[in-house]
C-alpha cells in the first residue's frame, strides 16, 4: 500500500504545480480536466483512486479545491461493475482485489466530464539469482569501485519492469527508480540485465564486505502494464529543474482518456533478498 500511494503522489506531483505569486485580472486559455492516478497492484483491494481537476494555470494549487469528491467512479474487470465510493481523499471499493492476467477497464463521469482507460495487471516475476559485479573506476573524488547488484530475467510481451531496493532492516526502501526495462532489452539469448542498485566505493571492496553492507537488502521488480512505459520516459517533461514540483507538464503520456489525463495502470511487485 505504501508503495502504491507513493506513486499515486508521485503523479500528482507531476501532473500540479505551484505558482510563486497569484496574479489577479489575467485570462489565459483553460480546460479542465479531470486527473486520474490509480494503481492496481497484484493481489490489493482497489481502495486508492485519487481523482482531481485541473486548476487555472495562475492559481495556487489547493487540494480543498482540486480535489473531486462527487464524481461516478467505476471499474469492470471483465465480469462485473464495481462501484467506487469517495472517503479520506480517495475512490475506493470493498470486495474489488486486483488479479494477475485480468483486463480492468475504468470510466469516471463528473459534470459532464468523462474520462476512460484500460489496463491489465501482469504476472509477477520470480527473481532469479542476486548477482554482484564489481568495476574499477573513476569517481568525483579519484579512482573508485562501483557495485552493481543485478538480476537475469527473461521478459515477456506487452510488460515494462522498474526495479529498486528495499532495506529490510528499516521497513521502506527506493520506489522512485530511475531504470525501465523491455521485451526487446535483451541479450542474444533473451535474458535482460535488470540492476537493482549501484553503489561506489574509494576503497578495495570483497564479499565480505558486501555481504555486510547489503544484508538486510533485497531487490524490488515491479511489472507493468506495457503503456507505463510512455508515461516513464515522458514524466518530467516539461519540468523546470529549479522548481520545487517543477513545471507544468507537457506531452506527457498519459493512459487516461477523453476529458482526462493521468495513470490508470496495472502492476504486479516481486522481492528477492540479496543474501
Amino acid at each position: 500500500m505504501k508503495q502504491k500511494k507513493s506513486l499515486i503522489v508521485l503523479l500528482l506531483s507531476v501532473i500540479l504545480f505551484s505558482c510563486e505569486e497569484t496574479i489577479t485580472d489575467v485570462e489565459l486559455p483553460y480546460v479542465e480536466q479531470l486527473v486520474v492516478s490509480c494503481v492496481l497492484e497484484n493481489g490489493d483491494l482497489v481502495d486508492s483512486l485519487r481523482l482531481e481537476r485541473t486548476l487555472p494555470p495562475l492559481e495556487h494549487y489547493d487540494e480543498d479545491k482540486a480535489l473531486v469528491k462527487d464524481a461516478k467512479v467505476q471499474i469492470n474487470d471483465g465480469d462485473s461493475t464495481y462501484d467506487l465510493f469517495y472517503s479520506d481523499g480517495y475512490y475506493r471499493t470493498s470486495n474489488l482485489i486486483a488479479q494477475a492476467g485480468k483486463t480492468y477497464k475504468l470510466n469516471v463521469e463528473w459534470k459532464g466530464k468523462k474520462a476512460t482507460a484500460t489496463t491489465f495487471v501482469p504476472n509477477p516475476v520470480e527473481i532469479p539469482k542476486i548477482e554482484f559485479e564489481i568495476r574499477k573506476t573513476t569517481g568525483q573524488w579519484g579512482e573508485a569501485y562501483e557495485v552493481n547488484v543485478f538480476s537475469m530475467i527473461k521478459p515477456v510481451k506487452n510488460v515494462v519492469y522498474n526495479s529498486g531496493v528495499l532495506n529490510n532492516s528499516q521497513g521502506h526502501g527506493s520506489y522512485d527508480f530511475f531504470n525501465i526495462y523491455r521485451e526487446i532489452d535483451v541479450n542474444s539469448d533473451g535474458y535482460c540485465k535488470v540492476s537493482f542498485t549501484n553503489w561506489y566505493f574509494y576503497q578495495p571492496i570483497d564479499t565480505n564486505i558486501i555481504k555486510e553492507i547489503f544484508y538486510d537488502y533485497s531487490g524490488v521488480l515491479s511489472s507493468y502494464d506495457a503503456q507505463f512505459y510512455q508515461y516513464f520516459i515522458t514524466r518530467f517533461n516539461g519540468q523546470s529543474g529549479d522548481e520545487i514540483f517543477g513545471g507544468n507538464s507537457n506531452n506527457i503520456q498519459w493512459n487516461i482518456k477523453g476529458d482526462g489525463i493521468g495513470l490508470f495502470i496495472g502492476r504486479s511487485t516481486s522481492y528477492k533478498k540479496f543474501f
